[in-house]
């Protein structure tokens, strides 16, 4: 029997998650927090049903392995009666695995939406690009960040971020100094959190912040934006009623989501 579980999707690969409750005959509700929010409910190791802000059914699993940030949380012994999965669990599974592969070089590298890549100004040694490389570096001279040049160039953002990997690893751009801002938490997105919880519990809730601030907080004052999930995860314990702890942690995806 599956117990449950939590954690974030940078430090855990969600196909992996999913082919664990599977193995363990799992019943009960996958919850994933990531671009938007997802539900993916098992029983006794079958995907039944599935449905998210981007999708329904089998469609909703290779989505999952997009996500390049977020949480996951799976609370056992939760079943829903409708089934919209027809698709055999095994092939959602490696589905899931293979999407989640081809985003995880971009995770590791830290090449996300927001990130913000410059030109070396010096180069070690002659380099040929192909004319799409040549104008992704052309974009990345203007200082823009990564989903701007995705659209900027009408392409996916997959191909992008590989794109942008590929000239890393001939050394030709490197992450900006000043992009590392994205990595942590920003002062507008606390203060949209701390709404978000005064607003479900009362002015207590900025005290409550706070706190849990104070103890995530790094040498420099602030919240590394890894650690996003786990403080949401600290403000809604303080949260008793069941519905409006998940209508807080909805919110508060949508914010870090937008943040990235």
């Amino acid at each position: 029997m599956a117990v449950a579980l939590k954690g974030t999707l940078e430090s855990a690969n969600i196909g992996e998650v999913v082919r664990r409750l599977v193995k363990d005959r799992a019943t009960g509700l996958l919850l994933v927090l990531g671009d938007s929010e997802a539900k993916v409910y098992f029983r006794d190791g079958e995907i039944t049903y599935a449905v998210s802000d981007e999708g329904i059914g089998e469609e909703v699993l290779p989505i999952l392995g997009q996500w390049l940030r977020g949480s996951f949380s799976f609370n056992p012994g939760i079943d829903i009666p409708d089934v919209n999965i027809t698709e055999s669990t095994p092939a959602l599974v490696e589905e899931l695995l293979f999407e989640a592969s081809r985003w995880s070089e971009l995770r590791e590298a830290r090449i996300l939406p927001r990130s913000v890549f410059s030109v070396k100004k010096e180069v070690e040694e002659e380099i040929t690009l192909s004319p799409f490389y040549w104008r992704v570096v052309m974009r990345l001279r203007e200082g823009r960040r990564l989903e701007e040049v995705a659209e900027d160039l009408d392409v996916d953002f997959l191909d992008l971020g590989h794109a942008v990997r590929d000239l890393m690893d001939q050394g030709l751009v490197e992450r900006e100094d000043g992009g590392l801002e994205n990595d942590v938490v920003q002062e507008e997105e606390l203060e949209q959190l701390k709404n978000e919880l005064t607003r479900i519990i009362g002015p207590v809730g900025e005290i409550f912040l706070e706190e849990a601030v104070d103890q995530m907080t790094g040498e420099d004052g602030r919240v590394v934006r890894r650690h996003f999930p786990k403080l949401v995860d600290l403000l809604s314990q303080n949260i008793p009623d069941q519905t409006k702890r998940g209508e807080f942690q909805r919110r508060a995806a949508a914010i870090f989501s937008e943040g990235e």
